[in-house]
């Protein structure tokens, strides 16, 4: 499972699933990522468009993927 405050292009998450693939090593992943495009605000507000990348809201998709088969 990875989580990142990144899109998930071009970010850490894109990086480890390049080398798993280019190693030939098959597995399953949740990525977990900054989504929209960024705008400008308060604080609070830039936290909210991130809430889903907290550890409560990251527990579903992990779950999920420890339950694939």
């Amino acid at each position: 499972m990875i989580v990142e405050d990144h899109y998930p292009e071009g970010g850490l998450g894109a990086a480890v699933m390049e080398a798993l693939a280019a190693d030939g090593v098959a597995t399953k992943i949740a990525h977990l990522a900054v989504k929209g495009l960024p705008t400008s605000g308060k604080p609070e507000e830039a936290a909210e468009r991130r809430r889903h990348l907290r550890p409560a809201q990251s527990w579903p998709a992990a779950t999920k993927l420890l339950q694939a088969k």
